[in-house]
């Protein structure tokens, strides 16, 4: 049951937490005077995002420049600013809802701009799940099934906090009815993370040292002849409880997108559980941070068939993630306005990118104050997603989430999909 009066008081059962992308759906939440009391279940993540409604530093006011104006008034100016554009960059949307995406897929397409998310380990992952080259491990699943949990390049005890504790390693399922002790845990990272305390096989890999494990982890399986390598003894380790497992579930995180070659890794690791799955159940999973990181992807490859970095010319996409992408066309100059869309760009992207955003006709949707809309001509006060506001997202795994809102949005402020709609009419 969820409250509809902001003067309204209760207890809410099984609220979804929009911390993460895990979206953990069994919160709970006390309402009281109109304002959250009590959040029981959540994470530090999942607790900081729903308190956040109340946070000092919540944008508040339309403003253009420094003169605050009416939603229309900013909507109109928006609209003008694109339409006049050359080289628009649309940019965002890993916080937003599925509908958000879709207009915001519209509104690049319509201006002749280039949509793209933040640099996300999803993207990626998105084209082999949709060719169907790679199984995603359903969440309730593992958690059911998986007697051995592998996380590479995955630290889901700072990330995801309640991804062991819910969903993987710690809970009892109806394959693995004594919890951690009826499963293996695994993980590979270039340091020693939180995560590698609850693992038996602890692997500390060099940067860049994924190919060579695999490599090694490949030919150990196949019964080839080695080569030498500092992991040759962990890769034999490993196998050896591959073999003797019933179904594996992978775990890839963020640190893979940091590596060069991050799509070679990722179909490296696809082969290899090709492989092994032939006489035992295998997936491979993102996880990733933002709450819908996963939609961000998916929702452009449905439509495009492209995760992300697509460059829209009369109604053609263009994509080669080395000239299409937000962070290339802002290194070359190349962006004239800017739609950003629930993002900070200049703490996540190089400052030799993100200081040519054209702050002088950028357009910021966001929740919170930032760096970027405190520079931005255009600020556009939203409510969260989950806490204020109603939307579907994209769970890690592939499935599809209906957020509800836990109490009413306050005033001056706009949904994200009811602004990008406007935006749109008026192009």
């Amino acid at each position: 049951m969820y409250l509809e009066s902001s003067f309204g008081s209760g207890v809410l059962e099984n609220v979804i937490c929009p911390g993460c992308s895990l979206l953990c759906n069994d919160l709970v939440v006390k309402i009281g005077g109109g304002e959250i009391e009590t959040i029981l279940g959540a994470c530090s993540h999942g607790y900081q995002m729903i308190k956040a409604y109340s946070m000092r530093g919540r944008l508040r006011d339309f403003t253009i420049g420094l003169r605050s104006v009416d939603p229309e008034e900013a909507i109109r100016k928006s609209a003008e600013i694109l339409s006049s554009s050359i080289r628009p960059l649309i940019y965002g949307f890993d916080e937003s809802s599925n509908k958000a995406i879709e207009l915001g897929l519209k509104i690049a397409e319509k201006v002749n701009g280039v949509f793209d998310t933040p640099p996300s380990i999803c993207q990626p992952l998105t084209p082999l799940i949709a060719s169907r080259y790679v199984e995603l491990g359903v969440f309730e699943d593992v958690l059911d099934n998986a007697d051995m949990i592998v996380f590479w390049a995955a630290n889901p005890a700072e990330t995801n906090l309640r991804h062991t504790s819910r969903y993987s390693v710690m809970p009892r399922g109806s394959s693995v009815p004594l919890g951690r002790e009826n499963r293996i845990v695994a993980v590979v990272d270039i340091r020693n993370s939180w995560t590698m305390k609850i693992a038996q096989h602890q692997i500390k890999i060099d940067l860049g040292g994924d190919v060579e494990l695999i490599e090694n982890l490949d030919r150990i399986y196949e019964g080839k002849p080695l080569r030498t390598s500092k992991y040759m003894k962990m890769a034999s380790s490993l196998i050896n409880d591959f073999r003797r497992t019933r179904y594996i579930a992978f775990f890839i995180g963020h640190g893979l997108i940091l590596n060069g070659n991050v799509n070679d890794i990722i179909l490296s690791i696809v082969n290899i559980l090709r492989k092994i799955g032939v006489d035992k159940r295998t997936t491979l999973t993102p996880l990733a941070e933002k709450i819908n990181s996963m939609g961000a992807s998916q929702i452009p490859y449905r439509f495009h068939r492209y995760s992300h970095a697509l460059k829209f010319s009369n109604g053609c996409v263009e994509y080669n993630p080395v000239s299409t992408s937000a962070y290339g066309g802002l290194l070359r100059g190349e962006f004239d306005a800017a739609l950003l869309v629930k993002t900070d760009p200049t703490t996540h992207l190089p400052l030799s990118a993100s200081r040519k955003i054209p702050f002088s006709k950028t357009i910021a949707l966001d929740y919170r104050e930032t760096i970027t809309s405190s520079r931005s001509l255009i600020r556009i006060p939203l409510p969260i997603l989950g806490v204020e506001a109603d939307g579907e997202v994209i769970r890690s795994d592939g499935v599809s989430v209906e957020l509800r809102k836990i109490i009413d949005k306050k005033d001056n402020i706009i949904q994200e999909e009811e602004f990008l709609k406007k935006l749109l009419n008026y192009l």
